[in-house]
């Protein structure tokens, strides 16, 4: 391997490791539900559709626009269509969201050699992803008091099979 393309590699490597821990820590900014207040707002569509060609989507404002919908259809009692359309959107992002981390981290991982390194990082990853999954279960909780029917298993489903791949990484080179 020639030192100009190794050095290209880790300049790509470094690069791709600050914008997923950049995406990470917009995804952290995702508190559990019980610590934000109430906040009354109308809810649009559009800004919960997150991505652009090229980059990785933040879910910060759909989040907090999902779990004002979440908290008000709580205290109300009931979830409207537009409401329930919005949060199926929400969920759906946060699917494909996942995805995208899980493939970015395979990607980081496979241009380490250090197995501690890539240990470490995939400990972590198994933290971050089961912090969403704790984020869609506080979700489901409030929108079961509600009666809400939204099919929560397939991104409760990708969360876990991301989770369990995540900790076998961690396994392997533990």
């Amino acid at each position: 391997m020639s030192r100009a393309f190794n050095e290209k590699d880790q300049s790509f490597s470094a690069r791709f490791l600050v914008h997923l821990e950049k995406t990470k820590q917009e995804f952290a900014t995702l508190r559990p539900l019980t610590a934000r207040p109430l906040v009354g707002y109308p809810i649009a569509t559009e800004e919960i559709r997150c991505g652009l060609p090229n980059r990785m989507p933040t879910l910060e404002l759909a989040y907090a626009e999902a779990e004002t919908i979440a908290l008000e259809a709580a205290a109300l009692g009931r979830l409207t269509p537009e409401q329930a359309q919005v949060l199926r959107t929400f969920f759906a992002d946060l699917e494909k969201n996942a995805l995208s981390v899980y493939q970015a981290g395979r990607m980081v991982a496979s241009h380490s050699y250090d197995r501690t390194e890539i240990a470490k990082f995939w400990k972590g990853e198994c933290d971050w992803f089961a912090a969403q999954l704790q984020i869609l279960d506080t979700f489901e909780t409030i929108l079961a008091e509600v009666g809400a029917e939204l099919d929560l298993k397939p991104p409760r489903q990708t969360l876990q099979d991301i989770l369990e791949a995540c900790f076998a990484h961690h396994e392997i080179h533990a």
